[in-house]
C-alpha cells in the first residue's frame, strides 16, 4: 500500500543537531531501512554485513577528514535513533556499496527530464522507482538555512536516514537522481548521495557546475546520474571515479536520462541494465508528444504515466519486476515549488507539496 502522506521532519542547528533530530523524528524508519538494506546487500549485491561495515569504515575516515559537516550529521542521526554510526554511513553509501557488485542485479528506475518550455520557464520531473518497503520509510527532510556556513533552506523526499536525495532549495536549485552501474569505487571521494546534498546546498545552477567541476574535483565515489536545473536552465551530470561527464539540454530544450551511461564514452566498465535502453525510447516519445503544449505539473505527470511498454514503460506498474513507481515530482524551478505524487503519477496517491 502506498502511505496516504509522506511525514515531514524538520531540523535546524548545527550538523550535529540537525542529525539528531532527524534520527530522534524517524527511530522506526530508520530501522526498517536499515533492515531492509541488510537483506538487499546480502541477497542481491552479495555482499554480508561485515563486507558493508567495511565498506562504510572506509568511507568514513574521508568524509571525517574532508566533510567533518556530514560526518557530524549522521553522527546526529545515529545518536538520535540508537543506531551505530557505521549502519548510517552504510545507507549513505548504498550506491556504491549495491551498484557496484558485478552480481546480476534486477531491473531499476528511475527516469528523469528537464523540460525548458519556449516560454523560457524550466522544468524538472522524475518517477522515483524502487522496492516496495521503500513506501512507508520515506520523509521530506526539511533543512533551515544557516547564515553562518552559507547554507539555504532545503527541502528533499529521501529515504530515513539518509541526508541527500531528491527535492530543492529556497533558490530552486533541484536535484533528480537516476542509478548507474559501474564496477570502479574510490572512497577517497564522496559517495553520489553526500554530493546530491552538497548540490541542494547550493545557490545556483552556476555554483553547482562549479562545485562539480572544481570543489568536488570532477569526480565521485561510484556512479550516478544527477540532473540539476534552477530558474536558468538544467545540466545532466553522469558522475563517476573515472571522471564526471556532463550534457546540455538539446536544440529543443530537453534532457532525458533512465539507468544507463549516455554522455561518457570512456566508461568500458559500465554494467548495464538492459530495460533501461527501451525505457529511455518510451521516455523520448512521450516528451515528443508534450512537445507541443506548454510545460507544468500535469503536462510532466502525463509524460511519466507512460504505460506503453509493460515492464520497460515509463511508468513502473508491472509488479513481477520487482520494483515500483514510489513516487514522482514535478518542480517549477522559477517558483521554487514540487509537487510528489506519492504512487503511480496516473493514479490517485497522495500529492504533496513542497515550496518556500
Amino acid at each position: 500500500m502506498f502511505p496516504a502522506d509522506i511525514p515531514t521532519v524538520s531540523v535546524s542547528g548545527t550538523p550535529y543537531e540537525i542529525g539528531q533530530q532527524h534520527g530522534r523524528a524517524a527511530p522506526a524508519q530508520i530501522r526498517s531501512v536499515l533492515a531492509s538494506y541488510r537483506d538487499y546487500f546480502a541477497t542481491v549485491g552479495g555482499v554480508d554485513w561485515a563486507g558493508v561495515l567495511d565498506c562504510a569504515r572506509q568511507f568514513a575516515a574521508s568524509i571525517e577528514r574532508a566533510h567533518i559537516d556530514l560526518y557530524d550529521e549522521m553522527r546526529g542521526i545515529a545518536d538520535g535513533a540508537g543506531e551505530e554510526l557505521l549502519d548510517i554511513i552504510a545507507l549513505n553509501a548504498r550506491s556504491e556499496i549495491a551498484l557496484t557488485s558485478r552480481q546480476p542485479l534486477p531491473v531499476d528506475g528511475c527516469s528523469s527530464l528537464s523540460w525548458r518550455g519556449a516560454d523560457g520557464t524550466q522544468w524538472l520531473g522524475q518517477n522515483w522507482d524502487w522496492k516496495e518497503w521503500a513506501q512507508p520509510n520515506m520523509i521530506v527532510l526539511d533543512v533551515a538555512a544557516d547564515a553562518a556556513r552559507g547554507t539555504p533552506r532545503i527541502k528533499f523526499v529521501t529515504e530515513a536516514g539518509m541526508i541527500g536525495k531528491i527535492g530543492l532549495n529556497e533558490h530552486g536549485v533541484t536535484i533528480l537522481i537516476n542509478a548507474l552501474r559501474g564496477s570502479y569505487i574510490s572512497y577517497t571521494d564522496l559517495p553520489v548521495h553526500l554530493i546530491f546534498r552538497r548540490l541542494l546546498e547550493q545557490p545556483s545552477l552556476s555554483a553547482a557546475r562549479d562545485y562539480l567541476s572544481t570543489t568536488l574535483g570532477g569526480r565521485a565515489a561510484s556512479a550516478a546520474h544527477v540532473l540539476v536545473g534552477d530558474a536558468t536552465g538544467a545540466l545532466s551530470v553522469e558522475l563517476s571515479p573515472l571522471g564526471n561527464a556532463v550534457q546540455e539540454p538539446d536544440a529543443a530544450g530537453w534532457l532525458l536520462h533512465t539507468n544507463h551511461i549516455l554522455w561518457k564514452a570512456d566508461a568500458t566498465e559500465e554494467l548495464l541494465w538492459a530495460d533501461s535502453v527501451p525505457r529511455l525510447a518510451a521516455l523520448r516519445r512521450q516528451a515528443d508528444k508534450a512537445q507541443a503544449g506548454p510545460p507544468g505539473y500535469t503536462a510532466i505527470r502525463t509524460i511519466l504515466s507512460d504505460r506503453s511498454d509493460g515492464k520497460t514503460s515509463v511508468c513502473r506498474f508491472e509488479s513481477s519486476i520487482g520494483i515500483t513507481t514510489v513516487f514522482s515530482i514535478a518542480v517549477d524551478c522559477a517558483a521554487a515549488r514540487a509537487e510528489v505524487k506519492l504512487g503511480r503519477p496516473d493514479e490517485d496517491g497522495a500529492l504533496v507539496v513542497l515550496d518556500f
